[in-house]
């Protein structure tokens, strides 16, 4: 099923949260959570429909995980 122009609309945050933080966001990291799965059904699909790389790549775990790093370093300090 083709993504459409709502879609596109319902994806916008998933999309600006990935360019700010600069990795995959997670469920947790989205207002609009529950839309985007009755419409996409999982995860991994409204991130496809996004164009963005999967929460799976390494290169998206690598940078999920130096970002908890850098929170946690600047919370101590």
């Amino acid at each position: 099923m083709p993504v459409t122009e709502e879609d596109i609309k319902l994806l916008e945050e998933v999309i600006a949260v990935y360019h700010r933080q600069g990795y995959v966001p997670t469920m947790k990291e989205i207002s609009n959570v529950q839309r985007l799965k009755a419409r996409f059904r999982t995860w991994d699909n409204v991130l496809w429909a996004a164009g963005l790389p999967s929460r799976n790549d390494p290169e998206q775990k690598k940078k999920r995980l130096d970002a908890i790093k850098r929170a946690g370093i600047n919370q101590q300090g």
